[in-house]
């Protein structure tokens, strides 16, 4: 299975449900993966994001204690499962003699507060990229950016007039 590495992680909100989302994007942008969370889920992962601390710690955190007391996070992969809900792998490495190399299974929005808290590299499936990513401008080809810029500056407003086919011209108004 191939994986791409996720260089950008970022919030936002869907206008018309009010939920927040996740996005997940490659160092290229060409492609978001958008994860809809809950508000639970979207304070942690908030927290991980920006560094803030807690005055107590939280489930995350305690996690996260408990897998470095022997190992390292080292990546979270995530993918599609049978059903076609996303699935995490968080991949855990021993600390020097202490045992084997492990992998976790969670939801994506657990291993991605961990990831974070880590610094840990988050990889997608390309299967989960093709699937539910969505394009985005940002890969557009310069050339194709080049040739539009000059169409649009080479439009007269002579170019607007109401000579067309009839079917286009609008009756007059009295």
């Amino acid at each position: 299975m191939k994986m791409i590495q996720i260089s950008n992680v970022g919030f936002g909100i869907d206008p018309r449900s009010g939920q927040q989302v996740l996005f997940l994007s490659t160092s290229d942008k060409s492609r978001v993966i958008p994860i809809g969370l809950n508000l639970v889920e979207a304070h942690a992962i908030g927290m991980s994001l920006s560094g803030a601390k807690s005055l107590r710690p939280q489930t995350h955190q305690l996690l996260f204690n408990a897998i470095a007391i022997d190992h390292n996070l080292e990546s979270v992969q995530i993918d599609l499962a049978p059903d076609n809900l996303l699935i995490a792998f968080i991949k855990l490495s021993p600390i020097v003699g202490k045992g084997t190399n492990k992998t976790l299974i969670a939801t994506t929005a657990d291993a991605i507060c961990l990831a974070l808290k880590a610094k840990a590299d988050i990889f997608v499936s390309e299967h989960l990229m093709m699937t539910i990513g969505v394009p985005t401008n940002a890969g557009e080809d310069e050339q194709d950016r080049k040739a539009f810029k000059q169409f649009v500056e080479s439009i007269n407003a002579s170019d607007f007039n109401n000579k067309g086919p009839e079917r286009f011209n609008s009756p007059e108004v009295a």
